[in-house]
């Protein structure tokens, strides 16, 4: 009877422990409920039609320091839904009801800065709340024809924002480029772009600008087309021409394919009219007419005769978005030109290097040389082709002109990509023949693989470079120079290539190599600049990355299990997501793998051992021609059992684990068993799972008994589970799991410094302490990139506080010889030129390395709590024109960086060593 009452007492107590446990859990946690919000967005056009090629940001609304709105921080996103004709958003934000919304065409771009719809004042949402908003939108209906009324389709136009210069006249630049458009086969387009009063600050310009290429060359412009609010502009725009006839002085017309040169008309210094640039060359058709589509102006055209003399028509205006007919009638009759010699020449044409060796199998053409509207060489009619042979000499035999000069152009692999051409060199006399040497510059290709090893018979091609509207290099198809070249056995190959061409700006020495390597990848290498009177030596190193694969007691995966490398991209609201897998690798007896792959970011992803569930590695940037090592760690959760008499489960004992969901109250629960296994010889069975919430579960006697673990990437979980009455769990225990928080520990303790890779080619990082993040530092140029973004500004009043630091490695220029280098007066504001600004009988540099004031009396007061609150800042001087400093976080002093070269030094002199294994703990930030 004893032990029953017994059983009874114990059981209420136990039960009344378990009711107060929980209790004081839920009352210890402050659990707030979401905050949902619902926006519906509609847009429509002047018509009322609703638009779907449209999207949205909804922003926080804040104001400025004038009290104006402004966007504040982005809470939702999205895109017109091309069926329904609106989207539905919904977020939390239990901290605002006012919001901003900015709406944009599409064809703008993702996240324009100009052509946005800005919208303030009208939307409020207080939790739980749903609204629907509709805006109209206000745009430019563009229509081109040409001036006999035909569209003009697939024709691309740009628009830009107008903005006026002192004078009030319309100008654009490249930043005020609104969006790129083709008139497509419909030959018409439609864009939704703001009036002024719709732009984010309401002073943008409710006027925009028209710019397209024309047919024959020359940029067409409209100005002035305004936007009203919420109306549509439409806009038919006609491009210009001149049809022009040709007749000789009889009224004949010319014959098809004569030539009619066209150039600019300009005034020279005193005011008579003369030639400007030379723009077009046309040939007239069978019926002797020729058209010139261009932008209004007055134009020139020059028509060679008989005797190969020029006559000139002046005054020949082209009428804006119109037509214009104008008959040119010569004052001679036209017959060919004549006056080559009777008797034949010998050209003979040699080919050497810069180590004057001769160069065999190039080939070569001759042309008659004339001159342009600018009075600078050009070729004319082709006369001759041939070929220099394997001893480095080629040979022509025509009857040349002695009147004229002869262009010559020899090239390697095509002949008008790449090419030489030589000018004013080539003239002959009749009956006599004529040698000429050339040297020609070449690029001397040497190709390895990340290990320092030759690729032999490594195809690649090689391009000229062209640059796009931006200035940024681009390799186009028609820029091609050979794709099928190798080097070979050997190893290396030597390709001639041209440096700048003498006359023709676009033609530039610059070439661009492409290369597919390993995993099918194109390698890109570009400014490879060839100038004259040298080679170029191109060494290129195909870029790898070294993955060590390990678990969190370094030991290798299993056999058989693959990883998956993907390129990594970011989505609108910039979190990395997976782009195209590149390959699948099945991994073997090492715990290494290597991978061939160009520069860019990357992301691996392994399965975990449920089979279904994958651990994500972000961030795995690979450098251009330089090996990338990274390990990648999965975790282990170790996990044994123990009877409540303190002694372990025996070998065979079954774990089962449970994934878990949160509730609204942010308890968790059992979900779903996603896998199990035994306990093994060794005491304990080992788990490796995704960063997550789970729930360890034991049976015994009907009974179960848990533990629960938040899992952490790349570590070792160790968890017993105990056979007690506070460890009994079912699908209805609820659990508190803290997520784990990321260790910034090193990152905290090396912000602001510049750290070296000691163990690599000494590459440099700073660590920005803002975003915890290390950004490289490759060059002067990068240097000056970081000093300028992680910038800080001071006051000159505060900066004065704060010890000037030297180092006499920076070895830089000083003029007066006063100890202050003269990048630093410029700074100080002492005189560069007197050794003693202030003529107190001290040397400017004697005072500031003592800490005195070179610009005055007495002693400069230090502030040592400022310096060690801001160390490892860069500080930019806002009252002054921005000059910047490094405070070094080492001896709490500051140092000028006048450019990017000074920065760069100071990367070198003043960085911190640093291994591989300790730097990839700071995660690596883009520029």
């Amino acid at each position: 009877m004893f032990y029953k009452n017994f059983k009874k007492i114990g059981f209420f107590i136990l039960f009344f422990c378990f009711l107060a446990f929980n209790f004081f859990i839920f009352s210890a946690e402050n659990v707030n409920a979401a905050c949902k919000k619902n926006v519906t967005i509609i847009a429509r056009n002047a018509n009322g039609e609703y638009l779907t090629n449209i999207s949205f940001k909804i922003y926080r609304q804040v104001v400025d320091v004038d009290g104006k709105p402004k966007p504040g921080k982005s809470v939702a996103s999205g895109n017109i839904d091309p069926i329904l004709g609106k989207s539905i958003v919904e977020f939390d934000d239990d901290d605002y009801t006012e919001y901003a919304l900015k709406i944009w065409d599409k064809k703008i771009g993702g996240n324009p800065t100009a052509g946005a719809f800005w919208f303030y004042n009208n939307l409020t949402l207080n939790c739980e709340e749903s609204v629907e908003i509709t805006k109209y939108l206000s745009g430019i209906n563009f229509v081109l024809r040409d001036t006999e009324e035909n569209l003009r389709k697939n024709t691309a136009f740009s628009i830009y924002t107008q903005r006026e210069d002192a004078d009030e006249n319309p100008i654009k630049e490249k930043q005020d480029l609104v969006a790129n458009l083709n008139t497509s086969e419909e030959g018409e387009v439609v864009l939704y772009i703001p009036n002024k009063s719709k732009s984010i600050d309401n002073k943008g310009s409710s006027y925009y600008i028209f710019e397209s290429k024309g047919k024959d060359g020359g940029t067409f412009i409209y100005y002035d087309l305004y936007v009203g609010d919420t109306t549509t502009l439409k806009f038919q725009y006609v491009f210009s021409d001149i049809v022009f006839t040709l007749k000789d002085v009889y009224g004949n017309l010319y014959p098809a394919d004569s030539k009619i040169e066209i150039l600019e008309q300009t005034l020279d210094q005193n005011d008579k009219k003369t030639t400007g640039e030379f723009l077009k060359t046309l040939y007239t058709n069978d019926e002797g007419v020729a058209i010139f589509e261009y932008p209004s102006g007055t134009y020139v055209a020059r028509i060679k005769d008989s005797n190969g003399q020029y006559e000139f028509f002046w005054n020949l205006e082209m009428n804006n978005r119109a037509r214009n007919n104008i008959t040119l009638t010569t004052d001679s009759e036209w017959s060919p030109a004549s006056g080559t010699c009777e008797e034949k020449s010998e050209l003979t044409i040699i080919a050497k290097n810069f180590n004057f060796n001769y160069i065999p199998n190039l080939n070569f053409e001759l042309y008659e040389q004339t001159v342009d509207a600018n009075n600078r060489p050009v070729a004319d009619k082709k006369i001759k082709t041939g070929k220099i042979d394997n001893s480095g000499i080629g040979t022509v035999i025509f009857n040349p002109d002695p009147r004229k000069f002869y262009a010559l152009k020899i090239y390697d692999k095509k002949s008008n990509v790449g090419e030489f051409w030589f000018f004013n060199d080539l003239k002959f006399v009749c009956g006599n023949n004529l040698e000429i040497t050339k040297y020609l510059t070449s690029i001397n290709f040497v190709l390895r693989n990340a290990d320092g090893d030759l690729k032999k018979n490594q195809k690649f091609s090689l391009y000229t470079q062209k640059l796009d509207i931006d200035g940024n290099p681009i390799k186009e198809k028609n820029e091609l120079i050979s794709s099928s070249l190798s080097t070979s056995e050997e190893g290396s190959t030597v390709i001639y290539a041209a440096p700048d061409h003498p006359y023709i700006m676009d033609k530039v020495g610059r070439y661009i190599f492409s290369s597919i390597g390993g995993n099918k990848a194109e390698f890109i290498e570009y400014n490879i600049d060839v100038v004259g009177g040298k080679s170029v030596n191109f060494e290129y190193i195909f870029s790898d990355l070294i993955l060590k694969i390990e678990n969190a007691e370094a030991e290798k995966l299993p056999d058989k299990q693959t990883i998956e490398i993907f390129h990594q991209e970011e989505d609108i609201d910039e979190n990395l997501i997976l782009g195209d897998k590149i390959q699948t690798i099945k991994l073997g007896d090492d715990k290494s793998v290597k991978f061939e792959y160009p520069s860019g970011d990357y992301a691996v992803k392994i399965k975990d051992s449920t089979g279904k569930d994958y651990f994500y590695f972000w961030n795995i940037k690979i450098k251009n021609q330089k090996r990338k090592t990274k390990k990648l760690v999965t975790n282990i959760i170790r996990v044994d059992a123990k009877e409540n008499s303190g002694k372990f489960f025996s070998e065979g004992t079954g774990i089962s684990v449970y994934s878990m969901v949160q509730d609204e109250n942010e308890y968790y629960h059992r979900n779903k068993k996603i896998t199990s296994s035994k306990i093994t010889n060794k005491g304990y069975v080992d788990f490796s799972l995704t960063p997550n919430p789970y729930l360890f579960v034991l049976k015994k006697d009907k009974k179960e008994y848990g533990a629960v673990l938040y899992a952490e990437q790349s570590k070792l979980h160790r968890i017993t589970l105990n056979v007690s009455p506070y460890s009994l769990t079912d699908k209805d225990t609820k659990y508190k799991i803290a997520k784990p928080v990321k260790d910034y520990t090193l990152t905290d303790k090396l912000k602001g410094y510049i750290l070296l890779q000691v163990e690599d080619d000494g590459e440099a990082w700073y660590v920005d302490a803002k975003s915890r993040k290390r950004y490289y530092m490759e060059d002067g140029a990068s240097a000056f990139q970081i000093m300028r973004e992680f910038g800080l500004g001071i006051t000159d009043k505060d900066l004065s506080k704060i010890e000037i630091g030297f180092d006499d490695r920076f070895n830089d220029f000083d003029f007066d010889k006063d100890g202050l280098p003269d990048k630093m007066e410029e700074a100080l504001g002492t005189d560069m030129e007197n050794l003693d600004s202030d003529n107190d009988g001290f040397l400017d540099g004697e005072e500031v390395r003592s800490g005195y004031n070179p610009l005055g009396s007495g002693k400069i007061l230090i502030d040592k709590n400022l310096s060690k609150r801001l160390k490892g800042k860069i500080l930019l001087q806002v009252e002054s024109r921005g000059e910047a400093w490094y405070l070094n976080p080492q001896d709490g002093k500051r140092y000028y960086m006048k450019d990017g070269g000074s920065s760069f030094k100071i990367m070198k002199f003043l960085s911190l060593g640093i291994t591989n294994e300790n730097i990839e703990e700071i995660e690596e930030g883009e520029l």
